[in-house]
């Protein structure tokens, strides 16, 4: 006997948390929410030091920040209880707000210590949302959150196939530069109001 029901993340209510201490400054001008995961690395070529990837998302916030009054909040989605660093969000991602700097404080990262459903509202009060982590784009997607994913394997794409009908807004993980990741922010911002309606 097979029941077909929707994905936790799609149905959790949403846990209101204080966002005070870690919201970025600036938010006012829209905040861009956005998650980065050690696991992608796997997805990479082969033999491509770790730095690189990092350094690409580094180039696409600084930019980011530097040509549009948006700020950025950076979002840890899965972190190992026993705290270690290997496939931690929030140790790969304070690497990469060190490399970025704080431009003012208008990028930020959120604490390690949340559980889904407060992650999930956080992710309701952005903007827009671009991340690897899977559930962490259904949580944003299923609060009407225009979001891109970075897809590490079929289940982005099956998920964006499901909601929109194709995979516009899908990054494959080998395609992510500095670059790639602009095109992909500019589709969210051009087309932000169609991809709600759509949601």
């Amino acid at each position: 006997n097979i029941s077909l029901v929707a994905d936790g993340a799609f149905v959790m209510t949403p846990q209101p948390v204080d966002i005070a201490a870690f919201w970025p400054a600036g938010a006012d001008q829209g905040v861009l929410g956005f998650n980065i995961s050690p696991l992608i690395q796997k997805f990479r070529p082969a033999g491509e030091p770790r730095k690189v990837l990092q350094q690409e998302v580094v180039g696409f916030l600084k930019e980011t920040l530097e040509n549009s009054p948006i700020s950025i909040l950076l979002l840890p989605h899965v972190d190992p209880l026993d705290g270690a660093v290997e496939n931690s969000d929030s140790h790969y991602m304070r690497e990469i707000l060190v490399m970025t700097g704080s431009y003012g404080g208008r990028i930020t990262i959120a604490p390690d210590n949340l559980n889904a459903a407060q992650l999930k509202y956080i992710l309701s009060q952005c903007t827009y949302f671009m991340g690897a982590r899977t559930h962490a784009t259904i949580g944003a997607l299923s609060c009407l959150v225009p979001t891109v994913s970075i897809a590490y394997s079929i289940k982005a794409k099956g998920l964006n196939r499901d909601l929109f009908g194709n995979e516009d807004l899908v990054l494959d993980t080998p395609l992510v530069n500095k670059e790639s990741l602009s095109k992909y922010y500019g589709e969210l911002k051009n087309n932000r109001e169609f991809i709600v309606s759509v949601l």
